[in-house]
């Protein structure tokens, strides 16, 4: 389906300059239509260029996509994406539907605190609604 499609994309995006790649890898591997290539490349480019996530796809953090977490009450999670700063860490979840839901803020809540757990004092998390291109912070 379409969500699970363009997470499958953005999964192999560190920089914007990942885009056109991660989209054509999808259209030689057959899970996209060559037609829809340009108007997902511009589309994806357009939403992760936004003010509030441009900085995250700027190359100035060291990206871990689908990297397994570890926490001692919550057990293994698989956040989409944590960027590692110079002095502090971003944990983004991304949401492809059309409606918000409070239990994905919990969600991104129990990373913070698992990466908090190892050692990282500054992280913030944040639910990525791309579709709706709107980004909240779980505070």
């Amino acid at each position: 389906d379409y969500g699970k499609l363009m997470h499958e994309i953005v999964s192999q995006v560190e920089t914007i300059g990942d885009v056109p790649e991660a989209v054509t890898q999808k259209v030689l591997s057959g899970e996209l239509r060559e037609d829809e290539k340009e108007l997902t490349v511009r589309q994806l480019t357009e939403v992760i260029s936004q003010p509030g996530v441009a900085a995250w796809y700027s190359g100035r953090y060291h990206v871990l996509n689908e990297t397994q977490v570890l926490h001692p009450r919550f057990g293994f999670s698989r956040p989409d994406r944590v960027m590692l700063g110079d002095n502090e860490v971003i944990v983004a979840d991304y949401k492809f539907g059309e409606a918000e839901d409070s239990a994905y803020i919990r969600q991104v809540k129990r990373y913070v605190a698992s990466i908090r757990e190892m050692g990282y004092p500054h992280v913030k998390g944040y639910v990525f609604y791309v579709k709706l291109r709107k980004v909240i912070e779980a505070e």
